[in-house]
């Protein structure tokens, strides 16, 4: 008899043991979550929310030392891409500290310590400089030193100088140009034959979406 309850709680012990070991996995592949306030929203495997920085737009992680206690780096070794993501758009990149971080459409990914579960998104717009990460932004936006043709910096109202300027590009970080004699909703540069289209492309997007500090409205 004695031997019989100490089989039953030897088992109970066992199990109630096991149950504590073992821990569910966590998938850090990427995923798309909806959000009533964002629409699709890039996430890791488990939901938590993924950001990316304006400041990173040559594709270079700039948030460095304390910058990474309130903006962890994302990172996850053969990131698979869930349906509505395409696998050439997602890389990794080496930082300067030697990690290694996780980029989408170049743009590198981080998490926000200030969300404290799944389905939050309290990091867009932080400062004006950090938004969620997206899958169909039309145009993004940088801030970098202005450097001209000339191999000179420039500041954000056009002179020569040291200065830090916010600018648009398009969803891969790629500057964006406007033409000084162009007006409104007129394109007074691209040949009809667009043979000048090979130094100055057009850009072309669909009006999907942009950074949340932008007004949709304006562009058109």
């Amino acid at each position: 008899m004695l031997f019989s309850l100490a089989a039953v709680l030897f088992t109970a012990c066992s199990k109630k043991k096991d149950d504590v070991i073992k821990e569910p996995e966590v998938s850090l592949d990427l995923k798309l979550a909806a959000s009533a306030t964002f629409g699709s929203v890039i996430t890791d495997g488990t939901g938590k929310t993924l950001y990316c920085f304006v400041k990173d737009a040559n594709s270079a992680s700039t948030c460095v030392d304390g910058c990474l206690i309130t903006w962890p780096v994302y990172y996850a070794e053969n990131a698979t891409p869930p349906v509505g993501l395409n696998a050439a758009d997602i890389a990794t990149i080496t930082r300067a500290d030697g990690t290694k971080q996780t980029t989408y459409k170049g743009w590198p990914l981080y998490y926000y310590a200030g969300d404290k579960g799944k389905d939050e998104i309290k990091g867009d717009g932080v400062g004006g400089i950090w938004f969620v990460a997206k899958p169909d932004y039309s145009v993004m936006m940088a801030s970098q030193q202005l450097v001209g043709h000339d191999g000179k910096n420039y500041t954000a109202d056009s002179k020569e100088g040291v200065g830090i300027t916010v600018y648009l590009t398009d969803a891969k970080g790629r500057t964006l140009y406007a033409f000084t004699p162009d007006t409104f909703n007129k394109n007074n540069f691209t040949k009809p034959d667009l043979s000048n289209n090979a130094v100055w492309p057009i850009f072309e997007s669909e009006i999907l979406n942009i950074p949340s500090v932008l007004k949709k409205q304006i562009l058109q």
